[in-house]
């Protein structure tokens, strides 16, 4: 389990801590390039992107020590505070955790064929980031005509259409990253010693490319916990649920690593075990990857390391990528989710030259509303005029030489790197210089 300032803080703020079963992948909030910078624009065009769903849940009452008391109209809890069961939107068959015990109580190991132990297993989450928080924050964010990456991964309905979009080839990026991980695993488990290791995963969405290292870690011998970190509680739920079945120990820890009191609590302590920092996924690149880069590296202490990947841009390829059903479909989610219809305007993917560094593309998207438009979220409304435009999140891509130029100057060496098949897609193992 974690012994980083994480969990004590986490613990501080919520005596019973938020307990659930399955998530979705999570994300944060995806800031602007950094003031002083100018993104010159090269091409346009219309687009969407939509988002999956899944989960299985528990009863919830508290997060991080808040009622969540005004969450009826998102969708996402009942009346009475309980998450929704969405079973029938997840694949694999983990059992619901019945309310008739206190959560103090003891619930035993996971079911998994190592232990021969068949009782349904209880998921711990820690939240920094509470659904109230966010909540308040969809409402600020739309008032300054903007949607975080973090709300992309929010709603139900986003949930659905990711976890769709990832069953689906088309969405390249998640095959790519996957694929690297699945073809490296054994190679990567080999650079750590066979001892305890912390496996942080930021980002962590539904977990699935997380299990796949987790599993080579523990057949090389190496002693693992697993920490996955998102703003998505279903996704976090989901990512605990597949480590716990698997037989890992996991802490779900619900927080914005892009935060400087979210990261800086996040931190280990000095004696606790090594960390390998999991940033996957292209994650990075809904960031600026510049400055997200730099913070990450304080979080690495003498001896940790940080697997991180990123897509190397090709052109119109890459824009043409994001024109598929079900990424407009993802896209389009957390707008469908209050009440913007696909009818209500357009959605509109350009490339852009970020002109910090040569090699560094950014591709933005914007919601442009057609007509007047009301949104409504916990009862508030939510209103676009005609002609009005809603950024949206955006995503980085690299030539390769700018990625590793990008991590040598926060201060990370690269340990290992390899390539996706189509050498679309990069990864690398790093350590503090």
């Amino acid at each position: 389990m974690p012994s980083s300032r994480a969990r004590r803080t986490a613990a501080r703020r919520s005596r019973s801590a938020a307990v659930t079963p399955h998530s979705v992948p999570p994300t944060a909030q995806a800031p602007n390039p950094r003031r002083g910078s100018e993104v010159k624009k090269r091409s346009g065009g219309p687009t969407s992107v939509r988002a999956p769903g899944c989960i299985c849940t528990a009863p919830l009452g508290v997060a991080g020590g808040h009622q969540l008391r005004r969450l009826d109209d998102l969708g996402t809890m009942t009346a009475g505070h309980e998450l929704l069961h969405l079973d029938d939107l997840h694949t694999s068959s983990f059992a619901r955790i019945q309310s008739g015990r206190p959560f103090g109580e003891s619930y035993g190991l996971p079911s998994h064929p190592s232990t021969g132990n068949s009782q349904r297993l209880m998921i711990s989450i820690h939240a920094l980031l509470t659904e109230n928080a966010l909540a308040d924050e969809f409402v600020s964010a739309f008032h300054a005509r903007r949607l975080p990456e973090k709300f992309f991964y929010w709603f139900p309905l986003s949930v659905r259409a990711w976890l769709a979009l990832c069953s689906d080839g088309a969405y390249r990026n998640f095959v790519r990253s996957r694929s690297l991980i699945a073809r490296s695993r054994a190679e990567l488990a080999r650079l750590f010693p066979v001892a305890p290791l912390e496996v942080v995963s930021l980002g962590a969405g539904q977990g699935d490319k997380d299990l796949l290292l987790l599993e080579a870690l523990r057949e090389r011998g190496a002693r693992v916990s697993y920490v996955p970190v998102d703003t998505s509680q279903a996704l976090l739920e989901m990512a605990c649920a597949g480590a716990l079945a698997a037989g890992f120990p996991a802490q779900g820890i619900k927080a914005d690593f892009t935060l400087p009191t979210h990261l800086k609590a996040l931190a280990a302590e000095p004696e606790a075990p090594p960390r390998l920092v999991l940033l996957i996924g292209n994650t990075l690149g809904a960031f600026d990857p510049i400055a997200e880069a730099r913070e990450l590296t304080r979080l690495l202490r003498p001896g940790d390391a940080l697997l991180v990947d990123g897509e190397v841009y090709a052109g119109d390829a890459t824009v043409a990528g994001y024109d598929n059903p079900l990424n407009r479909r993802f896209a389009w989610a957390p707008l469908n989710a209050v009440g913007i219809r696909d009818t209500d305007g357009e959605l509109v993917f350009e490339a852009a030259d970020d002109t910090r560094l040569p090699g560094l593309h950014l591709i933005p998207k914007h919601f442009r509303a057609a007509r007047d438009v009301e949104a409504l979220l916990g009862g508030e409304a939510l209103r676009l005029a005609r002609g009005e435009r809603l950024a949206m999140n955006h995503s980085y891509k690299y030539a390769a030489d700018t990625f590793l130029r990008i991590l040598s100057e926060a201060g990370l060496a690269v340990r290992w790197q390899g390539r996706s098949d189509d050498e679309r897609f990069l990864m690398v193992l790093a350590s503090p210089q």
